[in-house]
């Protein structure tokens, strides 16, 4: 049986974005084993999986710094030798921790991110797709000698016990519309829809659909007062990641930003409509088997858009301030939804 360890850090999009390469390539290697490393609130994504362990890092305490990773790196050989590890974040903490394992003779594989090629289109605005993530991520396994043949279908990707499913059940049962989630906030101002068209389009889905609000705690002082003023509005706040990944497989469809939310519900199968505006899905960082169908676009003539690739840069339009979310219309975004839930029917 080999062992491979494979780093996935960084943000919770891009750690749910690794979840279908990863069991994928389980799938397609009887003889493997993986140990995952991952935030210590992100484990239970990998849950449920034969031959799948993921392993807790607690990145702002025991496992801080470089006396932490040393820490990290011993608790994770503890259990013998790897065949190989796979770096799939490659920044200064990521190797850190590969150079501790190059001790023990472990072969290190890193993603290239193309970093210079993703910059390079930023600056000319000349858009061209680049490869997806999972495509990143395929390459690495591959040059690792564990190739990712299978397609992704095995939907959905994140394992939910039972029991998280039975105590969610009479909340589903009480909801006789449509389901719709709603994930309107993000990490960055330049990925986030602006309050004001959140609420102009809250106020058109209410009135066919249920609109089930995704996010954390931090979103609650905006959902409470949405939640306030429509009977067919409600939040999913208070209920933790898990129990969120559970009800998402009840939704016909969720409308997200370029968020975690994005990849959280597309590794489960539902159906995504993102918004996108200072970012770009032509860097690569698009919900897993999603389409041009399925994106809000900040139309051609905006010209300073996209403004980042990760979103963490602020607006560059001072003059005119997210004018690549303003010009987008709340009812293109409601007719879009439309139609992919008249191809849901007719597939």
């Amino acid at each position: 049986m080999s062992r491979i360890l494979v780093i996935r850090f960084s943000a919770m999009g891009d750690v749910a974005m690794s979840v279908p390469v990863i069991k994928t390539a389980l799938k397609d290697h009887s003889n493997l084993e993986i140990t995952v490393v991952t935030h210590s609130f992100l484990t239970a994504i990998f849950d449920g999986t034969e031959r799948l362990y993921p392993v807790g890092a607690d990145l702002k305490g025991r496992h801080r710094g470089i006396r932490g990773m040393f820490r990290l790196f011993r608790e994770l050989s503890s259990s013998g030798k790897y065949d190989a590890v796979i770096d799939l974040h490659d920044v200064l903490r990521s190797r850190i921790l590969c150079s501790f394992f190059r001790f023990t003779q472990s072969k290190i594989y890193r993603i290239n991110k193309d970093r210079k090629g993703k910059q390079q289109m930023l600056r000319s605005k000349v858009l061209r797709p680049l490869p997806h993530s999972t495509e990143r991520y395929k390459s690495v396994f591959r040059q690792a000698g564990y190739p990712v043949h299978s397609e992704f279908d095995a939907f959905p990707y994140v394992h939910i016990p039972s029991d998280v499913i039975d105590n969610l059940a009479p909340l589903i049962q009480r909801l006789h519309r449509p389901l719709i989630g709603f994930a309107p906030f993000a990490k960055h101002p330049a990925k986030t829809l602006p309050i004001d068209q959140s609420e102009s389009l809250i106020d058109l889905l209410a009135n066919k659909f249920e609109i089930l609000l995704l996010g954390g705690k931090s979103d609650e002082v905006h959902f409470s007062k949405w939640v306030d003023c429509h009977d067919h509005v409600h939040s999913l706040a208070h209920f933790n990641l898990q129990e969120q990944l559970a009800i998402m497989l009840k939704m016909q469809a969720v409308i997200s930003m370029d968020s975690a939310n994005m990849h959280l519900a597309a590794i489960q199968g539902t159906p995504v409509l993102s918004i996108w505006g200072g970012t770009h899905p032509y860097f690569g960082f698009y919900g897993i088997g999603s389409t041009e169908k399925n994106w809000v676009l900040a139309e051609p003539a905006v010209a300073c858009s996209p403004c980042s690739v990760f979103g963490n840069r602020p607006c560059s339009n001072k003059s005119a301030p997210f004018t690549c979310f303003k010009q987008i219309n709340t009812e293109k975004i409601v007719n879009r939804l439309e139609k992919i839930l008249d191809r849901q029917i007719k597939e």
